[in-house]
C-alpha cells in the first residue's frame, strides 16, 4: 500500500520541493488547457500518464479531466462521492484537485516526474530540453509591431513589461 502525501506530512516527511513545484505546474497547465482547443490533447496525455504509471486509475483520471472541463465551462460536474479517490470535503477547485492528484502520483512513483514534465512541456508548446531562466522551461514568444507617425506601441511579454516603441 502506498503512503499518501497527507500521511507523509503528518509524519513530518515533506515532498521534495521540485516534485511539489512540478505537481503545481502540471495542475495549472492541464487545467488551463481544459478551456482551450488543447483540452482533448490534455485528456489524452493525462490518460497516457496514468496508463504508464497507475494503469488501474487511468479511466478515472480521464473522466476527471472531462469533469474538470465541465466544471470550468460551467456545466457542472458529476458526483465523486462513490469513488475511492474522491477528495475529502468535496473539492471543487480543479487546479487544487489536480495538484493533489499529481502529488499522489509522484509520491507513489517518483519516476513519473519525467513523463509529467514531458506532459507539461507538450501542453505549453515547449520543445524537449528547452530551458529558460532559473532552470524553468522556456517558451519562445515573438512580438512584432510597427509605430508610424505619432503612434505608440506598448507590448508586454511573460517577464517583460511596458516596452515602449516610438
Amino acid at each position: 500500500m502506498t503512503t499518501g502525501h497527507a500521511e507523509m506530512l503528518d509524519r513530518g516527511i515533506h515532498m521534495d520541493d521540485q516534485m511539489a513545484a512540478l505537481a503545481s505546474t502540471a495542475a495549472s497547465t492541464v487545467v488551463s488547457a481544459l478551456t482551450t482547443d488543447a483540452w482533448e490533447r490534455a485528456r489524452t496525455l493525462v490518460r497516457g500518464l496514468w496508463e504508464r504509471h497507475r494503469p488501474a486509475e487511468a479511466d478515472d483520471a480521464e473522466r476527471d479531466v472531462a469533469d474538470a472541463r465541465a466544471l470550468l465551462l460551467g456545466a457542472g460536474h458529476r458526483d465523486h462521492t462513490d469513488r475511492a479517490d474522491a477528495r475529502a470535503g468535496g473539492e471543487t477547485d480543479p487546479t487544487a484537485a489536480w495538484e493533489e492528484r499529481f502529488r499522489r502520483l509522484l509520491d507513489a512513483d517518483p519516476a513519473a516526474a519525467a513523463a509529467l514534465t514531458a506532459l507539461v512541456d507538450e501542453l505549453a508548446g515547449r520543445r524537449p530540453g528547452e530551458e529558460g531562466a532559473n532552470g524553468t522551461a522556456a517558451t519562445r514568444t515573438e512580438l512584432r509591431a510597427e509605430a508610424r507617425d505619432s503612434a505608440q506601441v506598448f507590448m508586454a511579454g511573460r517577464d517583460i513589461t511596458n516596452i515602449r516603441l516610438s
